[in-house]
């Protein structure tokens, strides 16, 4: 991963009485840019529109209903491999006439063998986005390859994790 941002950074410069507005690309760590004026700068604005480092003025308001998910959905841990522990990010819809507005979610981890090794969640969860913790620190697990599985009403997902101490 790169130790800087990528992207474009506009800049303002003021030379007598002409302004110019110009748009340069940080894409390299170390960089330099030259721009030739016939005229002297007096001024020079990086970011002149605030697009960067923008104060926020204003916002605008979602409604509960937007924010809850159309379909159950298990993403992949963060990080992954990871060591020792890891988030896991998991969606329960909005109910319908066939489900009830709760489901019994259950999400819990298995080492390459089958065995449970922790179960995070094992309760009731009204429709929502959530994330569940698991830290792989204590002396039972070792360096290796895990599931993990959620089970929320019909719904069924396992996925991968590798655990490196």
């Amino acid at each position: 991963l790169p130790q800087f941002f990528t992207m474009p950074v506009r800049v303002r410069i003021t030379a007598q009485d002409v302004i110019t507005n110009t748009t340069l690309f940080n894409n390299q760590k170390e960089q330099a840019w030259i721009l030739p004026f016939s005229q002297t700068v007096t001024k020079v604005e990086f970011d002149p529109d605030n697009w960067l480092l923008k104060d926020i003025v204003a916002t605008t308001k979602i409604s509960d209903q937007e924010l809850i998910p159309a379909g159950f959905s298990l993403s992949q841990n963060y990080p992954n491999p990871f060591n020792p522990s890891t988030t896991i990010f998991y969606q329960i819809p909005v109910a319908t006439a066939q489900s009830a507005a709760e489901v019994h979610v259950s999400l819990k981890v298995f080492d390459l063998v089958g065995r449970e090794v922790a179960t995070l969640v094992d309760e009731n969860k009204q429709p929502g986005t959530y994330k569940a913790e698991f830290n792989a620190g204590n002396a039972s697990t070792s360096s290796g390859i895990y599931f993990y599985t959620l089970n929320a009403g019909e719904f069924v997902q396992t996925r991968k994790m590798i655990l490196i101490k």
